[in-house]
């Protein structure tokens, strides 16, 4: 979705209620996070990141996921240049 180059975002925006039991995460991510790139021009993926995620959720904090999780990412990429911006937002709901 291409935001500012159209009069109105509304037909891309659709509402859908999700329920949410106590502990679940939310996770948002830019691209960054997935094309992040190792050695050997593979990137970190969405499989990894959720492979990431799911390793560590029972870590006390979101901010102790935040961090496990970007530890796994440059532990991947193994010291490779980052071109794009990694944004990660964790929500976890409470009891």
């Amino acid at each position: 979705m291409l935001v500012g180059l159209t009069e109105s975002i509304d037909e891309f925006i659709h509402e859908k209620p999700i329920p949410l039991q106590p502990n679940d995460i939310i996770l948002l991510y830019t691209d960054g996070a997935t094309e992040a790139e190792n050695p050997k021009r593979e990137q970190f993926g969405s499989d990894r990141l959720i492979e990431s995620l799911e390793k560590h959720a029972d870590l006390p904090t979101t901010d102790e996921i935040l961090a496990a999780i970007f530890q796994d990412i440059y532990v991947f990429i193994d010291g490779m240049d980052v071109y794009d911006d990694i944004t990660i937002m964790i929500m976890r709901k409470r009891g």
